[in-house]
């Protein structure tokens, strides 16, 4: 758990140029869990459609969360059914570089 309260979100509701749509049920588990995921893939898998219902019922065009693996797993879900940017609101993460095919 990150700890950082509800700083994130205070962040996201200043800025004047986003419709900030806030997630039901943000609080619960999106099922990845590091190893959980693995040990428990069925539950897992419950847990993150359960979070992608709630997610692509806000018809947000973004998302945002404090977990990398969690916006992995999340991101995952999402790139299945329509693809849907995610982003880290963390200050420790930054954006990976897309590879580029060579040719």
């Amino acid at each position: 758990m990150l700890r950082v309260g509800d700083k994130p979100l205070r962040l996201l509701r200043a800025v004047d140029a986003i419709d900030l749509v806030e997630l039901p049920e943000a609080d619960a588990c999106c099922g990845f869990g590091g190893t959980f995921a693995i040990k428990n893939a069925d539950t897992s898998s419950a847990m993150l459609k359960d979070k992608l219902a709630h997610v692509t019922g806000t018809g947000a065009d973004v998302c945002t969360a404090g977990d990398s693996s969690c916006l992995m797993h999340i991101g995952g879900g999402l790139s299945a059914s329509r693809p849907a940017p995610v982003r880290s609101t963390s200050r420790r993460s930054s954006p990976a570089p897309v590879p580029r095919p060579t040719s």
